[in-house]
């Protein structure tokens, strides 16, 4: 069995005060985590999900850094043994069709 959640120990005590089974009492409130969230316990998730996402956009962002410096370099090592030439002296070396 989890753990329980604190509002369940505040129904499970408000059963015993009131001399009914904590089982007849959590089946007309429900457990805790059945229960629909407040708006309070929304915005705790909503934050959560934004410093998710934010951590996220922080990790790609370093990844796309790192994916740009080995770029970078892929194509200084290219240029300097003489392979790939830029696309432009390529389209200026064709001929152009007559008509």
């Amino acid at each position: 069995m989890d753990p329980a959640e604190p509002q369940d120990d505040t129904i499970r005590a408000l059963a015993w005060i009131c001399l009914v089974s904590a089982e007849e009492l959590f089946g007309r409130v429900g457990r805790n985590a059945d229960r629909p969230q407040t708006k309070s316990g929304l915005r705790r998730q909503a934050s959560s999900d934004r410093t998710k996402r934010s951590d996220r956009l922080a990790e790609l962002e370093a990844r796309l850094e790192a994916m740009e410096r080995r770029a970078a370099q892929t194509e200084a090592l290219l240029r300097e043994h003489g392979i790939g030439q830029p696309v432009e002296a390529e389209r200026s070396r064709r001929r152009r069709a007559s008509g």
